[in-house]
C-alpha cells in the first residue's frame, strides 16, 4: 500500500502536502548549512586580515621608531648647514656608542627584513587600496638606504655581497612564497 494511497484507495492529498513540506524542509536546511559555512569562511578571512592590518601597523611603527633611534646615535657624527645638508664629522665613533650603534643597526635590518616579508611585489591596486605593494616596498627600501648612508659613512663600512648574494635572494623568495601561502589560506584551501 502506497503511502499516497488510502485504505478505500482515496488519493491523500496531504500526504502530497506533508511530502512537499519535508522537501522544503530538508532543501532550507542544506541552504542553512551552505550560508553558514560562507558565513564562517568569511568571518575567518576578515579576522585574519584585520590581524595581519595589526602586525603591519606595529611593524611599520618599529621600523619608523628603530630608524630615528639609529638617528639619533648619529646625530653627534653628522651636523646639518644652512641649506640642510648633512655633512660627516671626521670624529671616531668608539666604546659604548660604536657598541649601540651596532645593536640599532642590526635591529634596524631585522625590522626592515620582517616588515618586507609581508610584502609580495605587485603594482595591483583597488577601490580599497589605492597604494601598491611595490610603492610600499619602495618607501622602505628608500629609508633603508638612508640609514645606510648614515651607517657605512660614519663607520667606515662597504656594502658586501652577503647582502646581494645571500639576503636580499632569500627574503624576496619568501616574500614571494607567504604570499602565495596567504593566498592559499584566504581561499580556504
Amino acid at each position: 500500500m502506497s503511502i499516497f494511497w488510502d485504505v478505500n484507495g482515496n488519493f491523500q492529498w496531504s500526504s502530497i502536502a506533508a511530502f512537499v513540506a519535508l522537501l522544503s524542509t530538508i532543501i532550507m536546511v542544506i541552504m542553512q548549512i551552505f550560508n553558514n559555512k560562507k558565513s564562517i569562511d568569511a568571518n575567518l578571512k576578515a579576522k585574519s586580515r584585520v590581524e595581519w592590518i595589526q602586525n603591519v601597523r606595529k611593524l611599520s611603527a618599529d621600523f619608523i621608531r628603530v630608524s630615528y633611534e639609529y638617528k639619533g646615535l648619529m646625530d653627534e657624527y653628522i651636523k646639518i648647514d644652512k641649506e640642510k645638508n648633512i655633512i660627516f664629522i671626521d670624529k671616531p665613533i668608539e666604546g659604548e656608542t660604536k657598541s649601540k650603534m651596532g645593536e640599532k643597526w642590526t635591529e634596524f635590518l631585522y625590522t626592515y627584513n620582517l616588515f618586507l616579508l609581508y610584502f609580495n611585489e605587485g603594482e595591483k591596486t583597488d577601490k580599497f587600496n589605492k597604494i601598491s605593494n611595490d610603492t610600499i616596498i619602495k618607501s622602505a627600501e628608500n629609508l633603508r638606504e638612508e640609514v645606510k648612508n648614515f651607517h657605512y659613512k660614519v663607520n667606515g663600512m662597504k656594502e658586501k655581497q652577503f647582502y646581494y648574494k645571500g639576503i636580499k635572494p632569500f627574503r624576496n623568495n619568501m616574500r614571494q612564497y607567504l604570499k602565495g601561502e596567504w593566498d592559499r589560506a584566504k581561499s580556504g584551501k
